[in-house]
């Protein structure tokens, strides 16, 4: 949902709400069983290993604030301040073997996943159009910022495994593991983003118009780790050709955090 009002001459206020929410049942994760030799072991359509107390519960939250004003001396502003968070829980199980071909039997093991994350961010944005040498310039400011609370765990290490009757599975025989019920209370990471920009759109020759951009860039862990950075991050160039054709370059020097990409399981 979004609400926008003008408030007063060259001011537009807005706001707005995003929720969803799912709550699903998933079956076994990584595939059908089958042989060492991946051979299918021969299962009919019917097939189906969903426990009734496998679950997996998303919700996210969304609100955002914004408020665009006309300025003296041509100038245009917008500030945004948004709130966003997130939650996922998830137990299933997981094939962690090959089917037995003697017992047609292969092992299961639970796998347990708990994530949230709370972001708030702030973004204002200044530009002008002007003329100068002849022709329409455009200058633009831009400041952000997003501090975020983040807690991921992933878990195929839950004492609980459990070897499945290919052929004879019955729900029941296998049990829902106990988890507690907040398990990982407090071990949150927090990290926060700070970036400044300014960019040009400059024409002084009818046929070329060129468009830079400098971005300042830092970015952290608390207690962890830092990172900072200054930088051309784009330049580009048209040329109008003819009528129809238009000659385009660019170059850009874009940096993003890939902190925790390579994290694995304890």
């Amino acid at each position: 949902a979004i609400v926008e009002a003008d408030v007063m001459t060259g001011t537009v206020v807005s706001g707005g709400l995003q929720y969803f929410a799912e709550r699903a049942t998933p079956s076994l994760s990584l595939s059908l069983p089958v042989y060492a030799t991946s051979e299918q072991i021969g299962l009919p359509r019917s097939a189906s290993y969903v426990l009734p107390w496998h679950y997996n519960d998303n919700w996210e939250r969304h609100v955002f604030f914004a408020v665009e004003s006309k300025l003296p001396g041509s100038w245009r502003s917008r500030l945004t301040l948004d709130h966003e968070n997130s939650d996922e829980k998830m137990l299933a199980s997981a094939i962690t073997g090959a089917v037995d071909p003697q017992t047609l039997t292969y092992d299961v093991a639970n796998a347990f996943l708990l994530q949230e994350r709370n972001t708030f961010g702030a973004d204002l944005k200044l530009s002008r159009g002007f003329l100068l040498g002849g022709f329409e310039q455009q200058l633009a400011f831009n400041l952000n910022s997003s501090r975020k609370r983040e807690l991921t765990y992933d878990a195929f290490t839950i004492p609980f495994t459990y070897r499945f009757d290919a052929f004879g599975f019955d729900p029941g025989d296998y049990p829902a593991p106990v988890i507690p019920p907040d398990p990982f209370a407090g071990d949150y990471t927090r990290s926060y983003t700070y970036n400044a920009s300014v960019a040009a759109v400059l024409q002084w020759w009818a046929p070329l118009k060129l468009t830079t951009a400098w971005r300042w860039h830092s970015f952290g862990i608390e207690d962890e780790q830092s990172y900072e950075k200054s930088s051309p991050s784009y330049v580009g160039a048209s040329y109008a050709m003819a009528r129809r054709w238009v000659a385009f370059t660019s170059w850009s020097n874009v940096y993003e955090s890939n902190y925790g990409a390579l994290d694995t399981f304890d």
